[in-house]
């Protein structure tokens, strides 16, 4: 997983334009045969560095909090329903 922390607001044409990128290039990763990704799914996770120093605070776990700000792609309004918090 790619972790990037950002200055916590996606207004930014610079941030939208990574975001874009790295959406594209995990996708374009996870296309690739699993022997030529060692087996292992790319993601995402784009968060903000108060919201990195508030889950830190709390001793939350981190694999919940990337789990969390992992950057999903558009999903249908069927599939949003599957969605766990």
């Amino acid at each position: 997983m790619r972790l990037s922390i950002g200055p916590g607001t996606g207004e930014h044409a610079e941030l939208q334009r990574k975001l874009k990128a790295a959406t594209a290039w995990c996708e374009r990763i996870n296309g690739l045969p699993p022997a030529n990704r060692d087996g292992r799914k790319w993601h995402y996770a784009l968060l903000a560095e108060h919201v990195l120093r508030d889950w830190r605070t709390q001793q939350g776990a981190l694999a919940e909090l990337l789990n969390f700000a992992r950057v999903r792609g558009s999903l249908l309004p069927e599939e949003q329903g599957k969605l766990t918090l």
